[in-house]
């Protein structure tokens, strides 16, 4: 999978797998399938822990020209290469970006700064007591509820949602009270860290009427959330 993503510069690839392997073309494959497969023409993308804009920008040409995306994202320091990709591809306009934490209540946080790109987390854990993992520096942010968001950007649908936030997915899903709850068709794609509750994850989305699948097997529904996922597909039609 290729969309020209502009990543950290080639000096610091020693330091980042993930620009590496966007500069190969074999960053997840799997999502940006699933989002061509999900997305209808038109429709709603929202990016929760957008990066550097892979799946925004994905989303939005893959959705045509009357799809419109809100990409939000935390880190500071993604934010000036976010907005240059999205000039790059002229998704200005298609792309609605949040430069905020997307949180359980509105307020502010404290985002824990990683080494790497992506790394970054409102939500540290065991895994971030590790010397490879541990935060290089903390800075507050802003942070706004999911539902907030999507109401500030103005999108008239809202039909695939990416999460992937470092272990903060239930503050995500937390405030996203209001769009969980309004039945309508929704997909949920999921990455999951080290952590979080499985279970009250699980148990909150079937509750709202998903039913659940591994990332790459979209079309086999599971009871339970393994230990071993690390990504997840949530569909309730």
């Amino acid at each position: 999978v290729s969309i020209g993503i502009q990543s950290t510069a080639a000096s610091d690839l020693g330091d980042s797998v993930e620009s590496l392997r966007r500069l190969l073309w074999v960053y997840e494959p799997e999502k940006f399938r699933n989002i061509t497969r999900f997305l209808p023409r038109g429709g709603g993308f929202v990016d929760v822990g957008a990066n550097l804009g892979d799946f925004s920008i994905w989303a939005a040409k893959q959705g045509g020209p009357d799809t419109r995306v809100l990409a939000v994202e935390a880190a500071p320091d993604n934010l000036p290469l976010l907005n240059r990709n999205l000039r790059r591809h002229r998704l200005d306009g298609v792309v609605h970006v949040a430069p905020v934490a997307a949180a359980a209540e509105p307020g502010t946080v404290v985002l824990h700064q990683g080494h790497q790109s992506g790394t970054s987390t409102i939500s540290p854990s065991e895994v971030h007591e590790l010397e490879h993992m541990r935060p290089r520096g903390t800075v507050e942010i802003p942070a706004k509820t999911l539902d907030s968001l999507i109401e500030e950007a103005a999108l008239p649908r809202v039909d695939v949602v990416k999460i992937d936030v470092e272990g903060a997915e239930e503050y995500v899903i937390a405030g996203a009270a209001k769009l969980l709850a309004s039945g309508q068709p929704l997909t949920l794609l999921i990455d999951l860290h080290w952590g979080v509750n499985l279970s009250g994850i699980a148990s909150t989305l079937h509750e709202h009427g998903f039913t659940i699948r591994m990332e790459a097997e979209p079309d086999v529904v599971i009871d339970a959330i393994p230990t071993s996922a690390r990504s997840i597909v949530c569909i309730r039609r």
